[in-house]
Parts: structure tokens; sequence; C-alpha cells
């Protein structure tokens, strides 16, 4: 799993493009991963909202992202 998040230090400004990848990297997870088979669709459909940079879904989706990776999202909202 550690070589998926070798681009975990992006820059802010990459973020859009950051969420894009998170969600194809979700959908490869989603066949090597069968515990977390619910968590990463949810995850996907969120980043998915997020790159229409709706401030209450990309609220909810960094959340969320937190608590699954908070190595990924050190600044995220606890």
């Amino acid at each position: 799993m550690s070589k998926y998040f070798h681009f975990s230090v992006a820059p802010v400004i990459n973020k859009h493009k950051r969420s894009k990848r998170d969600c194809q990297m979700h959908q490869k997870r989603l066949s090597m991963d069968q515990k977390r088979l619910s968590c990463t669709k949810r995850d996907c459909q969120m980043h998915q909202k997020r790159l229409s940079n709706a401030p209450k879904e990309t609220a909810k989706c960094i959340k969320r992202d937190y608590r699954m990776h908070p190595k990924r999202f050190p600044n995220a909202p606890k």
C-alpha cells in the first residue's frame, strides 16, 4: 500500500489533481483491500464531488479522508 502514497506531500495548489488521483487509487484498492471495500467506494464518490469545489462536500470529504488517511491530510479538520 505504501507505494501509493508517494504523492502525499503534494502542495495545496495541486489539491484537485491529487483528489482525482486519490479516486483512481481507491478504485484500484477495491480489488485488493476487501476489508475497506465500502469505505473506499464511498471515498471515491466523495472525491468526485470534491473536484467540483463545493465547500460543504469538500469539508465532509476531508474529514472522512482524515480519519482514513491521517498522514495524507495533516492539516485536515478533526
